[in-house]
């Protein structure tokens, strides 16, 4: 009996966390979340410029970057055309009531790690993922240079 609860337990949580927006990512990427009222917002695209000509970083820093809105959530960089089936609940999870633009970081534990609704230079989003302790250790392993 105590075997079939902590299956039925497992089966729970897993399906818990499956129904969460970007669950393939954790443990995978880092996200950066850029969500609008409008995919053609300027700040949304001022934000994508800090990206552009990125992909090396991107992939250094295990980064994806979606663009939420109501009614789209596509990963933009690296480039891709992939977008969420159901944009409404990725927007409905992070988005902030009456907040029309936000920059969200979420790390490889699929936490928020950073939220501003201005325009975040991509080398400061990488100084604050370079000082979480997961990504010390990556650089560490892998023997990063600094």
């Amino acid at each position: 009996m105590k075997n079939i609860s902590l299956i039925a337990y497992f089966l729970l949580i897993q399906s818990i966390l499956m129904a969460q927006p970007f669950s393939e990512h954790r443990w995978q990427n880092r996200l950066v979340l850029i969500l609008v009222d409008s995919p053609e917002d300027s700040l949304a695209l001022k934000q994508l410029k800090e990206f552009q000509d990125a992909e090396e970083e991107l992939l250094e820093y295990k980064l994806k970057i979606y663009l939420v809105a109501p009614e789209k959530c596509q990963m933009v960089l690296p480039s891709s055309k992939s977008e969420k089936s159901n944009p409404k609940t990725a927007y409905d999870r992070y988005a902030t009531p009456n907040v029309p633009f936000e920059v969200i970081l979420i790390g490889l534990d699929g936490g928020i790690k950073m939220r501003k609704n201005k325009v975040v230079p991509r080398q400061e989003i990488y100084a604050l993922i370079d000082g979480m302790p997961i990504r010390r250790a990556e650089k560490r392993s892998k023997k990063i240079k600094e």
